[in-house]
């Protein structure tokens, strides 16, 4: 459940007051999360790229990584108005029918520079995730 210093606290108390259930599913590095998340019907690829450089005592490390998500049936699929948000159709898909893929590209980059000390370095990283 929502820790103390969740802010989703406030709004689990708000729905369970109300009346609403509240699938609680913990962080991706759970054991509980996997078992939690193959009730979801999803398959998740990808493939990486990498390459690392020296420049004097910096060594840049850069990639690409494209990633893919596809959710698979058996779900009930909901379309909405994009103005008004209203519900304009219901589609049911069958067991194992592809429902939607979703791609996407991660650019990585990461820099570490020795500190001055022996074993001590300094290091800094960008990474996009879609």
């Amino acid at each position: 459940m929502p820790a103390i210093s969740d802010p989703g606290e406030d709004l689990v108390k708000l729905c369970r007051d109300r009346g609403i259930e509240v699938r609680v599913v913990p962080g991706p590095s759970s054991v509980v999360s996997a078992l939690r998340l193959g009730e979801t019907y999803g398959l998740q690829s990808a493939v990486y790229v990498q390459n690392e450089q020296k420049i004097g005592p910096v060594t840049a490390r850069y990639g690409m990584r494209m990633s893919n998500f596809t959710t698979f049936g058996q779900a009930e699929q909901r379309y909405y108005d994009p103005m008004t948000h209203e519900l304009i159709e219901k589609k049911m898909f069958a067991s194992g029918r592809k429902i939607k893929s979703h791609w996407g590209w991660e650019p990585r980059l990461s820099l570490s520079v020795p500190a001055g000390t022996p074993n001590v370095m300094i290091k800094a990283s960008y990474a996009r995730t879609y």
